[in-house]
C-alpha cells in the first residue's frame, strides 16, 4: 500500500464515506413518534465526523456489499456486518455536485452521477473518481444544467437526461447530444417501471412552477399535468406497483401518481411554525416479505445545514414513526443474504443507523385482512 493510499485509509477509517463535506459534531437524534413500532441499530459509526452523500447494496451471488460514497473516495462496508472490507479513494480532486449512486444494469456495477447545481461540472465517473465523461455545468452564455438522471439501459448503452436553463436534452453512455427540446426546466426523472419508459419535465414556468411534462424516448411531448402544489425536485419511485412522483413544496411532503393526483401528504411544522423542505430522499422498503412495501422518506431543512427528519409510512400511507437526525443525505434498503426481508439503512455524520418494523407490528392487521 502506498502513502496516499495508506493517508486516506487512516483518515477516512472513521468516515461514512464518499460524502465528507461539512464536518462538524453530530446532534443527537429525537424520536418524535412512533417508537415502538420501529427498532433501530448501528450498522456503522467511525471517528472522525464526516457526511455520507450515497449508500446502496451490492447484490449478487458473490456479495451483498454496502457501498458508501462521499467527496473523496467510496467505502465498501461488509453487508452482514458493516464491517469495512475495502476504501477507494479518489484519483481525481473534482467535486461532486448533487452526486447519486448509480447501477448500470448492463456493466454489472456502480458509477457515480455528478448531475449538476448551476457550477461545477455534471457527469458520470467510476468508483474511483475517474471521469467517464464530464461537462460543464454552465455555458459561457450564462445557462445552466440544474438536474440530470440515468434513463434507458439496452445492450449499447445507457443514456441520460439533463434539465438546465437551455431545455431538456438526451446524452448517450459517452455524454454526446442525441436530442435537445427547448423548453427550459428545473427537474428531470425517468419512468422505467411503464411498459413504455417515458420521461417527466418540469418545466421551468414562473408563474406556476409546477408543470410536469411527459416524453417518450425520442423526444416527443406526449402530455402533461399540474402537481397539486410548487415543487422544486422530485423523484420518480416504483411503490407496491405504482409508479409515483415524490417531492418537496415548502414544508409539505407530496406523493402523487403521475397524473398528479395525491397519494400521500405529510406537512413539517417546528418551533417556530412550518419548516421549509431543501431536498429529500424517498426509498420504498419490504420490512416483511408477507407484507407490501413501507415508504421511508428523510427531508432536510433549509435551516442551516440541516437537521433532517425520518418518517416511515405503512404501506396504506399512515404516518408509523417520525424521528429528527443530524443532516442525513444517505439511504438505502439492506436485504439479508437469501432472503426477500429488508432493512433500511440511513447514513449521517460519521454513522450509518439500520431500521427494521418492531417483532409483530401489523401482524394483527394482516391476519385480520386474510379472514
Amino acid at each position: 500500500m502506498n502513502v496516499a493510499k495508506w493517508l486516506f485509509s487512516w483518515f477516512l477509517s472513521g468516515c461514512v464515506g464518499l460524502g465528507l463535506v461539512g464536518c462538524s459534531t453530530p446532534r443527537t437524534s429525537t424520536v418524535v413518534m412512533g417508537e415502538q413500532n420501529v427498532t433501530k441499530s448501528t450498522f456503522y459509526a467511525g471517528d472522525t465526523f464526516c457526511s455520507v452523500l450515497g449508500l446502496a447494496q451490492v447484490l449478487n451471488q458473490r456479495t451483498n456489499d454496502v457501498y458508501v460514497v462521499g467527496q473523496i473516495g467510496t467505502l465498501v462496508l461488509d453487508g452482514e456486518t458493516g464491517i469495512v472490507k475495502m476504501s477507494i479513494p479518489f484519483r481525481s480532486s473534482e467535486t461532486l455536485v448533487r452526486p447519486e449512486l448509480i447501477r448500470q444494469e448492463k456493466l454489472g456495477r456502480y458509477q457515480l452521477l455528478s448531475r449538476g447545481g448551476g457550477y461545477g461540472t455534471m457527469g458520470v465517473l467510476d468508483l474511483n473518481g475517474q471521469a467517464v465523461w464530464q461537462k460543464p455545468a454552465f455555458t459561457p452564455e450564462g445557462g445552466w444544467v440544474y438536474d440530470m438522471t440515468l434513463g434507458e439501459q439496452s445492450g449499447t448503452g445507457s443514456f441520460y437526461y439533463v434539465a438546465g436553463s437551455e431545455g431538456l436534452t438526451k446524452l448517450d453512455g459517452r455524454g454526446a447530444v442525441v436530442w435537445h427540446q427547448g423548453l427550459s426546466g428545473l427537474g428531470v426523472g425517468f419512468c422505467a417501471h411503464a411498459s413504455d419508459p417515458f420521461v417527466l419535465y418540469h418545466v421551468d414556468d414562473p408563474d406556476e412552477s409546477r408543470q410536469i411534462a411527459v416524453y417518450d424516448l425520442a423526444g416527443h411531448r406526449l402530455r402533461s399535468f399540474t402537481p397539486p402544489y410548487r415543487l422544486r425536485d422530485f423523484q420518480v419511485l416504483q411503490w407496491n406497483r405504482k409508479s409515483l412522483m415524490a417531492y418537496a413544496s415548502g414544508p409539505r411532503l407530496v406523493v402523487t401518481d403521475l397524473n398528479g393526483e395525491v397519494a400521500l401528504f405529510h406537512r413539517f411544522m417546528g418551533w417556530l411554525g412550518q419548516q421549509t423542505i431543501s431536498s429529500l430522499i424517498s426509498v420504498p422498503v419490504r420490512f416483511d416479505p408477507e407484507d407490501d412495501e413501507f415508504l421511508a422518506v428523510c427531508v432536510t431543512f433549509k435551516s442551516g445545514r440541516g437537521p433532517s427528519m425520518l418518517c416511515i409510512f405503512d404501506p396504506e400511507g399512515a404516518l408509523i414513526y417520525k424521528e429528527q437526525l443530524p443532516r442525513a443525505l444517505g439511504m438505502t434498503t439492506r436485504r439479508y443474504a437469501g432472503e426477500m426481508r429488508e432493512t433500511l439503512l440511513v447514513g449521517a455524520t460519521s454513522v450509518i443507523w439500520q431500521y427494521a418494523v418492531a417483532p409483530g407490528f401489523r401482524l394483527k392487521a394482516r391476519v385480520i385482512s386474510s379472514r
